[in-house]
């Protein structure tokens, strides 16, 4: 029930700070992370499929043991001692930077805050911490590589990029996004139509990426904590919910993009690229379901790229039609997988309530 009252708040905050208030986006920003980080960080063990696993790491480390997990990770903890030996303090400090980092790519990158904020709740990028907080951290960090690419700072993007890996290694899959930046190659109407017929492809070669992928887990030092995954669920067939979803967001996009407008077209250069490689992901992940977790790393440019597109819209009335009929959609959709449980939410649980 919290989800669902936290969602339908955060759209009374956003109509009255846009409408009300004098388009008060800064007080919007503000109510909005508090409420978001408050749910993220006061949650128990039991709220969150991986929570108690990273418990038990997290406590392992404050203790002095080892673990396997990154570099980053390492020093976070330890550094989150300092001020406090509280496992919960250490969540605390993950579900801050995670918030924080979405919410300057925001800032930076997104003409409709409202509409953006709306959508990192609503499309499962702010669940997706209460599961996989090492990787939504990465995501964060990948996400201000992002702005940092779109401002051609490569060096930057690319130190994001590598503190980001220190998180979860599984975000040096970026790298690809920061090759094609730098070298500057864009994205046109024939490559959108190829990568479509592509994605497809993947969906008949995802065996052989698992094969691929095997091989690296278990040659390859960088990867081998990652070993649990083989014989283990995530490496049966995902379902076609999300590669379909994805793949028609990326098709809107481009009608938006090549149908409607003429300018700025290489400003959405690296987002297109960005959500192209998340839809080719999602497609590899109908054999392999682990490979959906690095999705995220790509598909986020959502976030602000559809109010961007939509903003360009001309005429107030139609723009304005696209505005509603997104927040309903994404409205319907989080409901939808609040419902089905998605990262293992439900039900929720303060973490005081585990002492009583």
């Amino acid at each position: 029930m919290i989800y669902f009252i936290n969602h339908i708040i955060l759209l009374l905050e956003a109509l009255v700070c846009r409408f009300g208030l004098k388009n008060n986006k800064r007080l919007f920003c503000i109510l909005s992370f508090g409420q978001l980080f408050l749910i993220l960080a006061l949650r128990g063990e039991g709220v969150g499929t991986d929570t108690a696993e990273y418990i038990r790491l997290f406590k392992n480390l404050i203790a002095g043991g080892n673990t396997y997990l990154e570099i980053g990770n390492t020093l976070l903890v330890k550094i989150c001692t300092i001020f406090s030996n509280k496992v919960q303090f250490v969540l605390m400090i993950y579900a801050f930077f995670t918030i924080l980092g979405m919410y300057m790519y925001i800032k930076e990158m997104s003409s409709d805050i409202y509409i953006s904020i709306i959508i990192y709740e609503s499309m499962m990028y702010y669940f997706f911490s209460f599961n996989c907080m090492r990787q939504a951290l990465a995501v964060s960090l990948i996400a201000l590589s992002v702005v940092n690419l779109q401002k051609e700072r490569y060096w930057r993007a690319l130190v994001f990029t590598m503190v980001a890996t220190s998180i979860h290694a599984s975000a040096i899959i970026f790298f690809s996004i920061w090759v094609l930046a730098k070298c500057k190659i864009i994205y046109s109407k024939n490559r959108f139509l190829g990568s479509v017929v592509l994605a497809i492809a993947w969906g008949g070669l995802g065996k052989y990426v698992f094969i691929l992928i095997e091989k690296l887990i278990k040659n390859n030092r960088f990867f081998s904590r990652y070993a649990y995954y083989i014989g283990s669920s995530f490496i049966n067939r995902g379902n076609w919910l999300h590669p379909l979803l994805f793949l028609a967001i990326l098709c809107l996009c481009c009608f938006l993009l090549y149908g409607i407008f003429e300018e700025k077209r290489n400003h959405y250069n690296i987002m297109l690229w960005s959500l192209t490689i998340g839809v080719w992901l999602y497609f590899i992940s109908l054999e392999i379901r682990l490979v959906n977790r690095s999705t995220y790393y790509f598909t986020f440019v959502i976030i602000s790229l559809l109010p961007n597109l939509i903003s360009q819209i001309k005429r107030k009335r139609i723009r304005y039609q696209w505005k509603a009929s997104l927040i309903v959609f994404v409205t319907i959709y989080n409901f939808w997988m609040i419902y089905q449980n998605a990262q293992g939410i439900r039900p929720y649980d303060f973490y005081w309530n585990n002492w009583l």
